[in-house]
């Protein structure tokens, strides 16, 4: 209400990002819609994103996913407006993390899942196994905190193991499937570095860390379940308005 138009607007999406699979596509469309916002209030056209304007447009977009998910740590909604390789702890606790290119794969499992379901599950998960929930959270918290370290250190091996061991403790709270536990023991046997879930689980994607040489092997292995590798690389500009 506070920027109402006379008119309403129309507003046509296009993309190729697959929908339901832990890639945030819902963060990256509330930026976006919020980016388109922000930029018809402005008037800044082709203009360079402001760090005010770029902090309005992340505000405004996790309003938009916490309408969607109910509960958002906000993770997706920055890295889609700021881009980088970041250490999310929160919007005034975020760190920046250089690194070198890292051998990022990912593998779409095709099985999509409801996010909100698997916050929902997580929470009771917290509540009914607090004493345990607590012991994940703080091996999580360490994990990333040694992954930082790892990725300035520029090793790949420990953080494929890293990944891995992330993984194990997602898998404990129950956001795993057979499926998904099939396709990291695949790539480990392969000779992948490391490979995890992404966003929320139950389905979705896994993230992989490999060397060249060994893309071909997982490959072929995967063939069976008809998927494959897909090579990625982590974004820096983050939002841009044309």
């Amino acid at each position: 209400r506070e920027y109402a138009l006379d008119v309403g607007l129309k507003i046509y999406i296009k993309s190729e990002l697959p929908i339901g699979v832990g890639l945030g596509s819902s963060a990256a469309s509330c930026v976006m819609l919020s980016g388109i916002l922000r930029s018809i209030i402005r008037l800044n056209h082709g203009e360079e994103i402001s760090s005010t304007d770029r902090k309005w447009i992340y505000e405004n977009a996790l309003y938009g996913e916490q309408m969607i998910h109910n509960k958002s740590s906000g993770v997706d909604c920055y890295v889609s407006t700021y881009g980088g390789l970041v250490h999310f702890v929160g919007f005034t606790e975020t760190t920046s993390i250089k690194s070198q290119p890292l051998p990022f794969f990912l593998i779409n499992t095709r099985r999509s899942h409801e996010t909100s379901e698997l916050v929902s599950h997580v929470r009771r998960f917290s509540r009914n196994s607090s004493k345990r929930f607590e012991e994940l959270t703080s091996d999580a918290t360490a994990i990333c905190s040694n992954g930082v370290k790892e990725m300035a250190n520029g090793s790949l091996e420990e953080i494929g193991r890293l990944m891995t061991e992330n993984h194990k403790l997602l898998r404990e709270i129950g956001v795993s499937t057979k499926e998904i536990e099939k396709i990291i023991g695949i790539c480990s046997r392969c000779g992948s570095l490391g490979a995890k879930i992404t966003g929320a689980g139950g389905g979705g994607s896994v993230l992989v860390l490999a060397r060249p040489e060994t893309i071909s092997a997982i490959n072929g292995a995967l063939k069976g379940l008809d998927l494959c590798l897909e090579a990625i690389k982590i974004e820096d500009r983050g939002l841009t308005l044309d």
